[in-house]
């Protein structure tokens, strides 16, 4: 590896590629079209519990743009874009086979929105303790909860969203 940021990146594609495995697993085999939009509220449920669980992987995913991307070789970049396009890719097949009426420019999407916006709030789930604790005092909810509250909703409504789009 040619720093230390590049053994980071190479973590998590790992943590990536493992919680694509473990996330397929977890939502088993297609199920027919329900109404109220079932399927996507547990698609959506599903992905934000299994992505909540990976601490690691989120903390990687929040610093990648800012930090991890800063001190590394045009190769090992090279390298690292293209199997970060690929899990990007993995996680937006998983979505189209679980939810196949959706559109393909929303499948498309979904993968790398997925990632995003976990990148975006899971730093805010993680405060210093000064921060936590005026949380505390001012009785605002637990940050943790809310990362993963916030995916599920993020998630549900972009795939309610789309899901509405193509009626069944």
């Amino acid at each position: 590896f040619d720093s230390r940021e590049a053994i980071f990146l190479e973590l998590l594609d790992e943590e990536c590629r493992d919680w694509l495995a473990e996330l397929s697993d977890a939502l088993g085999r297609p199920r027919a079209r329900k109404p109220g939009y079932t399927n996507e509220i547990r698609i959506a449920t599903t992905i934000a519990e299994t992505l909540a669980a990976r601490r690691l992987m989120c903390e990687l995913l929040g610093a990648m743009a800012g930090v991890l991307e800063r001190n590394i070789s045009v190769e090992f970049a090279r390298d690292f874009k293209l199997r970060a396009m690929a899990n990007i890719t993995a996680l937006s097949e998983l979505v189209g086979a679980q939810l196949p009426w959706l559109p393909a420019e929303f499948t498309g999407f979904i993968g790398e929105a997925i990632l995003t916006l976990a990148a975006g709030m899971y730093p805010f789930s993680v405060p210093t303790e000064a921060v936590r604790q005026a949380m505390e005092e001012l009785d605002f909810p637990d940050p943790g909860c809310r990362f993963r509250e916030g995916l599920q909703t993020g998630l549900t409504t972009w795939l309610i969203g789309a899901s509405a789009q193509h009626p069944a």
